[in-house]
């Protein structure tokens, strides 16, 4: 447990240095599109089924970081495509705020479809 936490703090550190130069940090929200439920919850990462496929999520969440994801798209399958925004710890304003102007820039305003 406390090697996981120290490896979470590093991660921290890093962050901090790279927030340093950049005000926010995009990645993709998850690394394939959400699994059919046939794949009993691994997504398809270049053909391979993967359980791993929402990692882009996980540095952050063990840093405390502020992230928003924000619907960019649909894939081929109709399936929603995210963008992940992430900033500094304490920087939750900036995220929010940037989340609500790539949103109002994009014009995405579907409504995703029912599941039920």
């Amino acid at each position: 447990m406390v090697r996981a936490e120290d490896a979470c703090h590093d991660l921290n550190i890093r962050l901090v240095d790279l927030f340093h130069d950049a005000r926010l940090l995009l990645t993709p929200t998850c690394a394939a599109p959400p699994p059919a439920k046939s794949l009993s919850g691994a997504g398809m990462i270049n053909g391979v089924a993967d359980y791993n496929w929402v990692r882009f999520t996980y540095p952050f969440n063990m840093t405390r970081s502020p992230a928003a994801s924000v619907c960019v798209g649909r894939s081929s399958a109709g399936l929603p495509i995210g963008l992940q925004l992430v900033g500094p710890q304490h920087g939750d304003l900036v995220v929010i705020r940037s989340a609500a102007a790539l949103e109002a820039a994009i014009g995405f305003d579907e409504v995703a479809p029912g599941g039920g």
